[in-house]
């Protein structure tokens, strides 16, 4: 979460990916997270934000550099990817303007795609 608010969001994916070639890597599997948030916009006294969400999560990634574990049957390599979560739910948003009015809006579709540099294991 970033921009005007501030605050945490956990989620948790389950993947079932393939490794093709030890060069590319695609997956996908159900996604849950919940977020919440808090802030003070320009031209607002108090915001915040908040939800439940579900779906799903896809993987993919390529591995450009590749060597062999130290088993000989197992790899390593540096990963490079994009997953991209799909999902629905319950999210809310609250304003508090300079003149104590209240106001809300509701969404329940997000895409959230997230690019990644990391090492693995297969």
């Amino acid at each position: 979460i970033f921009g005007d608010l501030g605050g945490v969001n956990l989620g948790v994916a389950v993947l079932a990916d393939f490794t093709f070639d030890d060069t590319f890597q695609i997956g996908a599997g159900p996604d849950i997270g919940a977020f919440a948030a808090i802030g003070s916009p320009a031209g607002t006294a108090l915001s915040t934000a908040g939800g439940e969400l579900y779906g799903g999560r896809l993987h993919f990634a390529a591995f450009p550099l590749v060597g062999d574990g130290e088993d000989g049957v197992r790899r390593k390599g540096l990963a490079l990817g994009i997953d991209v979560r799909l999902l629905v739910g319950a999210v809310g948003f609250a304003s508090l303007d300079t003149s104590l009015n209240a106001s809300s809006s509701a969404t329940d579709f997000i895409v959230s795609p997230m690019a990644f540099i990391g090492y693995e294991a297969f």
